[in-house]
Parts: structure tokens; sequence; C-alpha cells
């Protein structure tokens, strides 16, 4: 085909060329310094890329409860301590000024009355309705052994409802001061290599504070709104159990120090009540009643008790919350309202029911750690929405010979969920990822040859001082074999 063999096949080898052009040099340097800076400095020591991360299963147990007067609802003389119905907005018993759009008949339930293990969560009611149902038909040769309907529903005279429609409810009523009442998030986690586990006991954590963000009017149902840190202030969880000081762990008093330093007061961390001596009062009878062993009912009866504004507490039986902080954290409120098209007639979260899904994050490394991690890991509890309609629940009650109670609850459903990777060291994994790092420093010259060859003024003569082409050698072997039979 006309080519030349030697040119198709001709052999390409390794050639250092020592190119005299400082240019040349010195963005070979610059290329080498910034790989080491990501690589090395960045993902290595920064991030702590080098350890090799274990992933991690984390179990969580949910308990509620009413406030009370700072005692155990266990106890014979343990008073609830529910707000007035007078001074709550959204009760038709309200006295106030600043009536809710939507306001209904409240009543007063406890922890057993409202929290519903459900798939995946919890329900917490916040509006129930409940309707009476008697037994009208029964099998027998009358009827050919068929039924219609097996219950029908019954107004409040045991008359069967005839209308058109939903059945009418017996009783419509919002659960009162279901925002001040006390969850308690018990959690651990487990890593698969199970190399690594912790109990919430020990670690220290900290949750996110969306509630400056909430905003009632541009708020739309069937949405989820996503915080970020921006617009949400990580606080930490206030140690109140025994222990605290020799877990190292941020206590009342770190967290009023804090308070003092900060320029913002009103943003700041306040545990305070009424008075410093009645809070210092409170600390120790707090500290006494967990030392003492008590229930975790009445450890988080206390602190739901101090709830003056939206805090979370660590004891030994868990994290402690009320919903009031719950809603804050996830940018929402039980009292968000829109105008149902459909019905024609306004709702609010309270009345429909809406979800939050509690995220809990463990996370085990700092920036700048070469070997060893932190030990305990820390934790951060985050809460968002998700985007339905209503959320509710129908169930059973009370059941007679012929008629039953059903109670359809509407509230909010608590999911908790786990997430996270446990960064653990190991030689043999440090050292791969090292090596590997390293070996992008050759990037550095690859880089600098392509702006050599194909960029800069000078590429001719970097081509040049680059690639060398020698002679035809087979040409000249032949030419010195014929000279040599020649001679």
């Amino acid at each position: 085909m006309g080519a030349d063999v030697d040119e198709v096949l001709a052999y390409q080898t390794p050639k250092v060329v020592k190119i005299k052009d400082r240019l040349l040099g010195v963005l070979k340097y610059i290329f080498m310094f910034t790989i080491f800076l990501y690589v090395i400095v960045w993902q290595v020591l920064y991030k702590g890329s080098h350890f090799q991360m274990d992933h991690l299963s984390g179990v969580a147990r949910l308990q509620l409860q009413q406030p009370t007067r700072r005692c155990n609802p266990m106890d014979i003389d343990c008073s609830s301590n529910y707000t007035s119905l007078q001074k709550l907005p959204y009760c038709s018993q309200y006295r106030g000024d600043n009536a809710s759009i939507v306001q209904r008949e409240c009543k007063y339930y406890d922890a057993l009355d409202l929290l519903t293990p459900m798939d995946g969560g919890y329900l917490v009611p916040s509006y129930i309705e409940t309707f009476e149902q008697h037994e009208t038909c029964e099998p027998n040769r009358t009827n050919k052994f068929k039924c219609d309907k097996k219950y029908e529903f019954v107004d409040e005279d045991g008359k069967v409802q005839d209308h058109d429609g939903r059945a009418k409810a017996k009783g419509k009523f919002f659960v009162a001061d279901v925002e001040s009442f006390t969850l308690l998030i018990d959690h651990s986690f487990r890593v698969d290599t199970g190399s690594v586990e912790y109990d919430d006991y020990k670690m220290q954590g900290y949750w996110l504070d969306c509630s400056e963000k909430h905003n009632t009017e541009s708020w739309t149902p069937n949405t989820t709104w996503l915080a970020t840190d921006e617009e949400c202030e990580r606080r930490p969880i206030v140690c109140l159990h025994e222990d605290c000081k020799k877990l190292h762990m941020i206590t009342e008093d770190d967290s009023e120090k804090k308070k003092d330093d900060s320029d913002d007061a009103g943003k700041a961390v306040s545990l305070v009540s009424t008075s410093s001596q009645e809070k210092k009062r409170s600390l120790r009878k707090s500290r006494a009643s967990v030392s003492r062993g008590d229930s975790m009912q009445g450890q988080s009866a206390d602190a739901s008790a101090r709830l003056q504004n939206k805090e979370v507490f660590s004891l030994k039986a868990g994290d402690v919350l009320s919903m009031r902080t719950l809603f804050a954290m996830a940018g929402r409120h039980l009292d968000d309202s829109w105008y149902d098209e459909s019905d024609k007639v306004n709702m609010t979260t309270r009345k429909r029911g809406t979800v939050l899904v509690v995220n809990i994050h463990y996370n085990n490394l700092r920036p700048w750690t070469l070997l060893r991690p932190k030990d305990p890991p820390e934790y951060e509890i985050s809460v968002t929405s998700r985007p339905v309609e209503k959320y509710k629940q129908m169930k059973i009650t009370k059941t007679h010979e012929h008629s039953r109670e059903m109670v359809v609850s509407y509230g909010t459903l608590v999911i908790v969920q786990s997430s996270g990777t446990i960064g653990v060291f190991r030689m043999i994994h440090m050292l791969i990822v090292i090596s590997t790092s390293l070996g992008l420093l050759a990037a550095s010259s690859v880089l600098t040859d392509l702006l050599a060859l194909y960029v800069l003024p000078m590429r001719d003569e970097y081509t040049k001082a680059k690639f060398q082409e020698t002679d035809d050698l087979h040409d000249l072997a032949a030419k010195r074999e014929e000279e040599a039979h020649q001679a």
C-alpha cells in the first residue's frame, strides 16, 4: 500500500528532556501543589477520607407523656399540668382575642390515650372524632342469610343516620395542649462490623432549630420544607443526668455560660425559669431524681416542666423534647392553615394531621483527625415534614353486645430514622488510600505536557524537544551490510 513498514511499526520509548523554561516548571509545581492540597490536606487530613467508613444501623424507641407537675405519672399523688382550655386559641372554650382560624371543643387526654404504634412510626393524635355504630343485621332465613350492612351509624339519640354523605360524628374534639406533651427518644446504633456501638446516653447530641424560619403565610399544604445549615441554628442537647461531667457532655452550666457570653441574648440558649434561685432548685431536684434512679417518666416530666423555650434535653433514658419543639425543628406549626377548595372550609395541620420524619445522624469524624476518630461519636437530630394531605387512623375502642364505638384520629405520624457512617482506622486501608491518592500527583506532568504541546505559544519548540525522530534504522542497517559486502 506504499506505507513504510518502519514508519508504521516504529518503536516509541520514553525520553527525559530537560526543557529550560521557567514557565513550564512553575506550571508543573503549581499543579503538584494544588493536587497535594486537595488530596492530602483536604481529603485525608481535613475530611478523614483515609478512614474506612462502616455503615451503621440504628434503633429508636418513642415514649409520649402529658405535662405533669415534675412528678412521675405512675405516682398516686402525681398531677398533670395542662394549660387551661380558656388559654388555648384553638379551643371553643377559649376566652381571648387571638382565636385560631379553626376552633373545636377541646378535651384532655393523657399519653396512654394518644400514642399509637403504626407501621414505621408512632401517631400522636391532635383531632379526634367519635362515631357510634349499632349492629343492625344478623343473617337468617328472613334475609336469605345476607346482610348489606352489618353495622350502621347512629346519632346521639340512637337512631340510624339516613342522610346522604359522610356519617355525622358523635363527638369532635381537639386534643388540649398536645403541643406541650413530652416526647422521649431513646436511640442507639451499631456498625455492621460490630466494632463500634453506642447508646445516646454516652454521646453528645445536637439539634437543628428551624423555628425562626417558620412562615405560616408562605407555607402551602402538600409541600416539604427542607432546611439548610444556613437557615437553621445548630444547638447542643443539654445533658441533665448525673454522669454529664464525667462523660464530658454539655451541661446546663455550660449552656448558661454561653448565654452570658453571647452578643445576641435573644437567640442564646436559655434554660432559666422564673428566677435564678428557682432554676437552681429545679436543677437540684432533677439531679436528685435521676440519682435516686426514678423512672424515665419522672425524669422526662421534670424536663418537660422546664421547657420555657424550645429545648432538647438528654437524660439517661433518652432525649426529651416537646411536640412544640418537634414542629419547630421542621419549620412547621400545628396551626398552619390553608383553605380547602374541595370542602370550602379552612383547615389546619392540627385538624388534618401530618408526617414528621426525625433523622438522627451519627458521626465520629472531626476535621484534622489523622489516627483516632472521636470516641464516643456525636449525633445531630433534624426533622422534616412530608407532603401528605392528611394522616389519620380508624379503630374500634369500645364494643358491646350489639354496638361499638369507632374513633377516627387525625394527628402527627412521627417516624425516626438513623443515618451516618462511622470512620474506623485500619492501617491497610489508610495505606491503600494514600498510595492511590499520591498517584494523582502524576497528573501534574500530564497537565503540563498538554499545555506545552497544544496551548502555549512555544508549543512547536516544546514538541521538537519532547519528541525526537531517528533516521530509518532499517535502511541504515541494510546500507551498512551492503558496504560490508563491497569491502
